[in-house]
C-alpha cells in the first residue's frame, strides 16, 4: 500500500515538472516570436575588416560590365542565414515593418571569384504585384578566401525614406527573396542564387502595435493616387490599393460626368486596375469607394477631369 502511495506521489511530481517545463518553453517561444523595434542601417557602407564594400541601388547583370560576349569566372551561390522582420521608425515618426537579410559567401573554392552580392525582394501579394526592391553590395579591392574567418553580410535598408515613394512591407503578406553571388551570368543560372519565400508577421503579433499599416482604419484611408489613361474610347483606371488589413470585398469605380456628376459607367472589382471600353465622348471624373459588407465607407474622387473624344 505504501509503495502504491509513493508511486502516485512520484507521478504527480513528474507531471508538475513537465507542466512547468512546457509553460517555460511556451513563454520562451512567445518571447522569441516578438517583433523587435530597432534602427535601420542605411549608411551604404558594407565594409568589413580588410574588405571594402559599398551598397548601390543598381541591379544590372554584371557580365555586361566586363564583356558583352564573355563572362568571367562566376562564384557559387551564397549561404542564406536568415530573413528577420523588425519594426523601425521612419523620418516622419511613423513605424513600419523592415527586413534584415543575413548571409555568408559561398563555402567552396569559388569564393575567390566573389565581387559582390545582389539582394532582391519581391511581393507575392496580388494587390501590389510587381513590387520589388533590389540592391547590390559591391566588394572591391580584395579577394576572399576559404581560409579567411567566416564573414557575415547583412542588408536591412528595404523601404527606406530616401525614395520618393518608399516601398512598405505589408503585415501578414508573402514575399520572395532572391540572393545572388556576383558577377553572375543571368537569371537562368540558379546555381548562383538562393531563394526563399517568407511571410511578414501580421498585426496580431507582439511588437506590431505601433506599425502604421496596423493602425489605419478604413474610415481614415484615402488612396495615395488615382491614375487615368485614355486611348480612344478606352479608359484605364489604376489606383492605390487599400491595405490588406482592411476587411473589404473590393471596390466600386465610377466614371462620372464632370458637369453634373451623373454616373456614366460603373464597375465592381477586387483589383486596383479597371478598364472601361467603348466610353462615350465627354468630360469625366473618377469616383472610388471601398466595398464593405455593412457600408460603402470611403469615397475618393480624382481632382482633375479628363476628356474622352467622341
Amino acid at each position: 500500500m505504501l509503495s502504491l502511495w509513493r508511486t502516485r506521489v512520484l507521478l504527480l511530481l513528474l507531471l508538475c515538472l513537465a507542466s512547468q517545463r512546457s509553460d517555460g518553453a511556451l513563454r520562451k517561444r512567445k518571447k522569441r516570436n516578438r517583433v523587435e523595434t530597432r534602427g535601420m542601417d542605411c549608411s551604404w557602407n558594407c565594409s568589413q575588416q580588410g574588405l571594402p564594400c559599398r551598397v548601390k541601388k543598381d541591379c544590372n547583370w554584371w557580365c555586361n560590365a566586363y564583356n558583352a560576349t564573355h563572362c568571367p569566372e562566376t562564384p557559387s551561390k551564397p549561404v542564406l542565414r536568415g530573413t528577420e522582420p523588425f519594426v523601425f521608425q521612419s523620418g516622419n515618426g511613423t513605424y513600419h515593418l523592415g527586413l534584415n537579410v543575413t548571409w555568408e559567401p559561398p563555402d567552396d573554392g569559388s569564393i575567390v571569384f566573389v565581387r559582390g552580392f545582389q539582394v532582391r525582394v519581391m511581393s507575392k501579394n496580388t494587390k501590389d504585384n510587381g513590387w520589388n526592391d533590389c540592391v547590390t553590395l559591391n566588394v572591391t579591392g580584395t579577394k576572399m578566401s576559404m581560409v579567411d574567418p567566416k564573414r557575415l553580410f547583412y542588408y536591412d535598408c528595404f523601404g527606406d525614406d530616401l525614395d520618393e515613394s518608399p516601398k512598405r512591407f505589408v503585415p501578414g503578406q508573402k514575399y520572395h527573396l532572391v540572393l545572388y553571388s556576383k558577377p553572375q551570368q543571368g537569371e537562368g543560372h540558379k546555381d548562383q542564387n538562393v531563394s526563399r519565400t517568407f511571410r511578414m508577421p501580421d498585426c496580431d503579433t507582439p511588437g506590431m502595435e505601433d506599425v502604421e499599416e496596423c493602425k489605419i482604419e478604413p474610415d481614415d484611408w484615402t488612396p495615395a493616387y488615382i491614375n487615368v489613361s485614355v486611348n480612344g474610347s478606352t479608359v484605364n483606371v489604376t489606383f492605390d490599393p487599400a491595405p490588406s488589413t482592411f476587411t473589404i470585398d473590393g471596390y466600386f469605380v465610377w466614371l462620372d460626368h464632370a458637369e453634373d456628376g451623373r454616373v456614366e459607367r460603373e464597375r465592381q472589382t477586387k483589383v486596383s486596375n479597371v478598364l472601361f471600353q467603348d466610353v462615350q465622348g465627354g468630360e469625366y471624373t473618377v469616383e472610388l469607394r471601398l466595398k464593405k459588407r455593412d457600408c460603402d465607407c470611403v469615397i475618393s474622387k480624382t481632382d482633375r477631369s479628363f476628356v474622352v473624344k467622341g
